[in-house]
């Protein structure tokens, strides 16, 4: 029996919630169970006890994370006081030169009855450049905290699907955050010394909910926006709880993206192109960081490209339901979206109302060096999608396929789909098993809408509607030569 179109199953896929779980069971399939009995030790690695989970996170007894997040804040907002000896610059990343690409994008639309659906336009992107951020969807399920202004689906953008920040459009008044793809993978290897093959469910049994607890807070986020409801659980929910979180990759064209730091350059120094590789100025008069100034002549240089990276700035401060964002332009625009980032990241109300912001081009890891003294304060290079500049998505992936090291009989990531459990490049039978043995657990694995931390009817019809072989990396990208860090053919 098939998933085609048409087929009895695929009419089943359709259905909501209970009903769809209670009407595979009326037919008879036992493909769970089958699955579950021939694949299930296959993927579960077992509780490996050389993986651990950092010492701070969302499980950590009293004084709870919480505390430490908080106590990173005045660390954190010291670093543009701090001198370049004691900051590792060496490992900024830059945004390289690349030839440009043409690609198929979907571009959404509005209809008159107010629902969005895509049409294909071809873009040209002049530098195109991998990015890769952490993001969560609101749109499946309205709580205390997410309402009808607060609703975006992100895995229900397309392949190439454009993105465009917009302080009108669906509360998205906030320019969204990118690292490069590869950096944070890097940074887990070589500064935290961490075994990725511990955030692949293939080797240890926790790969998944290792992946997030480990990879979520080098970006700088809490493990939630908000107190968790049960207060008690660490599965409560809350704003952008940490259960919630999956990487979207996207391309973007460089120019679009901007460095949130005293040196908004992003492109890598040449003889005639003097960004310093992302370096800010340091001033030993004022003690701290500046932008370059155009009347110290060894700076003039550096002054211009700061200001090519951010004359075309568009940035939004605040904003909250029926209240659009502040809208920033220009140098001057981002000069004081800087200034008021610092101020609201720094001067609000803890634990919650704050962020460990360096203002330098680093993200930083409070999870691991609250205090700031220690090399793994500083995480990833940053970078800010300029406002009214598109993002085209490639897909979305689990914290654990992105970042586990790929194990025997997988798929790399970038040709697995969310639903492709056991990473074999296909949503199958096996899947299917894995699904039903995770049933009404917190299971972050099988956990695909991520709207409860339970699996339940909805990630099952989300396994359904992906049935069979995942898209793979797209064909145009690997022809272009526009691949993951990690890619291998």
């Amino acid at each position: 029996m098939g998933f085609e179109k048409g087929s009895i199953l695929h009419s089943i896929m359709l259905m909501n919630g209970e009903r769809l779980l209670m009407n595979l069971r009326r037919l008879g399939i036992r493909l769970a169970a089958s699955a579950l009995a021939v694949c299930t030790p296959a993927f579960a690695g077992g509780d490996n006890p050389d993986c651990t989970i950092p010492e701070i996170s969302p499980f950590t007894a009293a004084p709870g994370w919480t505390y430490f997040y908080s106590g990173s804040i005045g660390p954190a907002s010291l670093v543009h006081r701090t001198p370049p000896a004691h900051i590792p610059f060496d490992r900024m990343q830059v945004l390289e030169d690349a030839p440009s690409i043409t690609i198929e994008a979907m571009i959404p639309k509005v209809s008159k009855t107010g629902q969005i659906f895509y049409v294909p336009e071809k873009r040209t992107i002049d530098n195109p450049v991998l990015m890769v951020s952490w993001v969560h969807s609101t749109a499946a399920r309205f709580t205390e905290f997410e309402d009808l202004c607060d609703t975006f689906n992100w895995q229900a953008i397309p392949k190439f699907g454009e993105y465009e920040c917009n302080p009108n459009l669906d509360n998205r008044g906030g320019n969204i955050w990118f690292a490069k793809d590869g950096d944070l993978k890097s940074y887990l290897d070589e500064i935290v010394g961490l075994d990725r093959r511990c955030l692949n469910p293939a080797f240890s049994q926790n790969g998944c909910t290792d992946a997030l607890l480990w990879g979520v807070a080098p970006l700088g986020l809490p493990f939630g926006f908000s107190p968790p409801i049960p207060s008690y659980d660490p599965y409560g929910d809350a704003i952008a709880a940490w259960w919630k979180q999956f990487l979207i990759v996207s391309i973007v064209d460089r120019d679009d993206v901007v460095r949130p730091s005293y040196n908004p350059s992003v492109a890598p120094a040449t003889a005639d192109r003097e960004t310093r590789n992302g370096e800010p100025i340091w001033d030993v008069d004022l003690g701290r960081y500046r932008f370059a100034d155009p009347n110290k002549k060894d700076e003039v240089g550096a002054f211009l490209a700061q200001q090519g990276a951010i004359e075309d700035f568009v940035g939004y401060i605040g904003g909250e339901c029926g209240n659009p964002a502040d809208t920033l332009r220009g140098p001057g625009g981002f000069y004081k979206w800087l200034s008021q980032w610092q101020a609201n990241s720094w001067n609000g109300e803890a634990p919650y109302g704050v962020f460990p912001y360096s203002s330098v081009g680093f993200t930083l890891n409070w999870q691991l060096s609250p205090s700031g003294a220690d090399p793994t304060f500083y995480s990833q290079s940053e970078f800010l999608l300029k406002g009214e500049q598109p993002a085209y998505v490639i897909g979305t992936w689990s914290g654990s396929q992105y970042l586990g090291e790929r194990q025997p009989g997988q798929v790399g990531w970038w040709d697995s789909c969310p639903e492709d459990l056991n990473m074999d490049g296909a949503v199958n039978a096996a899947d299917l098993g894995i699904l039903m043995a995770a049933w009404g657990t917190p299971n972050p694995c099988s956990n695909f809408n991520s709207q409860t931390p339970m699996v339940d009817a909805g990630d099952l019809g989300r396994l359904l509607s992906a049935w069979g072989e995942c898209p793979g990396w797209p064909q145009e990208l690997i022809d272009a030569g526009l691949v993951p860090s990690d890619y291998e053919p």
